[in-house]
């Protein structure tokens, strides 16, 4: 959990917008994406429960279909949602899965909590799943890329995550493109 800081309205509930300004607020987004003619919504980084599901429901309204991608990380031995204040991942997971998303996975989570996440959730979900890691961690106020993972190393890992019934795998920060295209070698014949 990350330190209370004085004036930080990140740790104060109270603070916060209330439900029905976040759910306006994100139908407007939904609402200017599809005016903009995309092809679906993707919620990226999804690691609130609470707007979780007010971001799902904005979303859905436009018609689109709509994609989750869950952010998680590693706090002990339990695997938590990504946010500022923690969330056991189930919760994270049953908010993901309490709306229209047609895929569902993980974005912006370390390698090594990847394929443990990503079991978790295929507990509960039996659709299509993606899977966007990261490598390296954030020390603030920036991002470290050190000890990145080798591109071999993420494509091995990759593969238990086809056996989970992952069907789109790519990468996210620290990840470049020696990993994509390590992925793509590797995990071609699948």
């Amino acid at each position: 959990m990350m330190p209370m800081v004085p004036g930080d309205q990140r740790n104060d509930p109270d603070k916060y917008p209330s439900d029905a300004q976040v759910l306006a607020n994100f139908r407007e987004m939904a609402g200017l994406h599809k005016e903009s003619g995309v092809d679906f919504i993707m919620l990226e980084m999804m690691s609130r429960p609470r707007h979780i599901r007010l971001a799902l429901q904005a979303a859905g309204e436009t018609g689109l279909p709509v994609w989750c991608g869950m952010s998680a990380r590693q706090e002990g031995d339990q695997i938590v949602s990504f946010a500022w204040e923690s969330h056991p991942f189930a919760e994270t997971i049953a908010a993901s899965l309490s709306g229209p998303a047609r895929v569902v996975g993980l974005m912006h989570s370390n390698v090594n909590v990847t394929g443990p996440a990503l079991a978790q959730l295929r507990e509960s979900w039996s659709g299509p799943m993606l899977a966007h890691p990261d490598s390296g961690h954030f020390e603030m106020p920036h991002w470290n890329f050190k000890d990145i993972i080798a591109p071999l190393d993420l494509a091995r890992e990759a593969r238990g995550w086809l056996g989970l019934g992952v069907q789109l795998i790519g990468g996210c920060c620290g990840l470049g493109l020696e990993h994509i295209k390590a992925l793509a070698a590797e995990l071609r014949a699948e």
